[in-house]
């Protein structure tokens, strides 16, 4: 493109991104949206692991390369299509009392149908909402969502997407934000439940709102370790947000609790990072930050694809007449690579859900040492 339209694409690719805030083993079946079915046998943790997993030991020494599936999938919701199923009123109650997080049961049932398609090992979820919220959302702002039957007690929405072959971890105080390993292939060190809400080490910047970069450390079934990183960088287009994502990428590439996040002798790195290292380094210090950290020729890269003509995963709905897109979501590793496909994009890849209720597109990586 000419450099007249780079600029102006790079201008109102800052101002969008203030949209992208936070709320908070093979195929199975898809599940119903929470509260509307039994949940398994015996309580499921809501508060921390009391639901015991089984001990299988100290995890033997690895003997082969690592192979993996990982997706990354923010889920939160917006009025996308204004002729869908989900305008209006709908989208209006998710942005005002759910904060923008999956909780629509329509969609928890499409995006459980979604999951049950893959064989993921390793999930990040953003923008999940935490059905512990459901107290404060008022009793007429309940019909057609999670909270109109969740009880304590019930699975929660991330454990009702991705099924009960998961162990659940989330950032500490912040439980729209999660890595979910499925049981076959590890489990998180610390976290002996099925759900561990404040499972994920993390730390917190003044500048942003809780733990938004948060690190899990998965004990192979194969043996050997895995360690996770779980991103959702605060969103916002001035200076100071700027600053403060750039703060949030320290934690993970020098110091998160006096060591980095991704501190593992084998690193994945997954989430939204709310900026784009392709195409927005000239006006945002933070992308500019990233882009210096992971790359060709650096300890870490970018096994999704970045850069300026690369089709993009997530839609500004701030301008919807133009052609304003960005690569925002992102998986990083320094030992593991591979190929990635998009939902919704990618040839021989639907969307999760024919009703356009997420304004990102989740991305799937398959990946090996």
């Amino acid at each position: 493109m000419g450099a007249g339209m780079s600029v102006m694409r790079a201008i109102i690719a800052g101002a969008t991104l203030v949209a992208c805030g936070s709320s908070s083993e093979g195929p199975r079946e898809a599940v119903a949206p929470p509260g509307s079915v039994s949940p398994p046998a015996g309580p499921v943790p809501t508060t921390g692991p009391t639901t015991v997993l089984p001990d299988s030991g100290a995890p033997p020494k690895a003997a082969a390369p690592l192979e993996l599936v990982a997706v990354t999938f923010n889920t939160g919701m917006h009025d996308q299509n204004p002729n869908d199923s989900f305008s209006g009123s709908n989208a209006k109650i998710v942005e005002t009392y759910y904060g923008s997080g999956l909780s629509y049961n329509a969609a928890i049932v499409d995006t459980s149908k979604w999951f049950s398609t893959l064989d993921a090992d390793v999930v990040g979820l953003q923008e999940i909402f935490d059905p512990a919220e459901c107290a404060g959302v008022p009793l007429d702002k309940r019909s057609g969502f999670v909270c109109e039957t969740w009880k304590p007690g019930d699975p929660t929405v991330a454990q009702s997407v991705l099924g009960a072959g998961y162990q659940i971890a989330c950032h500490p105080g912040h439980h729209d934000i999660c890595l979910g390993v499925k049981l076959t292939f590890g489990k998180f060190q610390g976290c002996t439940g099925a759900l561990c809400l404040d499972g994920l080490t993390g730390g917190a910047h003044t500048c942003g709102v809780g733990a938004r970069v948060a690190r899990g450390v998965i004990d192979l079934a194969g043996g050997g370790t895995l360690t996770a990183v779980s991103v959702h960088a605060s969103s916002g287009s001035k200076t100071e947000n700027f600053d403060c994502r750039t703060k949030q990428f320290d934690q993970i590439f020098v110091d998160l609790d006096g060591a980095p996040a991704a501190n593992g002798q084998r690193n994945i790195i997954l989430g939204d990072f709310n900026t784009d290292p392709g195409r927005l380094t000239a006006i945002d210090a933070s992308a500019k930050a990233l882009a210096n950290r992971v790359g060709t020729g650096k300890s870490f890269h970018f096994v999704t694809d970045v850069g300026p003509s690369v089709t993009p995963t997530y839609q500004s709905p701030l301008v919807p007449l133009l052609p304003v897109g960005f690569n925002i979501d992102h998986v990083v590793s320094d030992k593991l690579d591979g190929s990635c496909w998009t939902a919704g994009l990618t040839s021989g890849h639907p969307p999760v859900s024919s009703t356009e209720y997420f304004d990102h597109k989740p991305g799937v990586c398959a990946l090996k040492e």
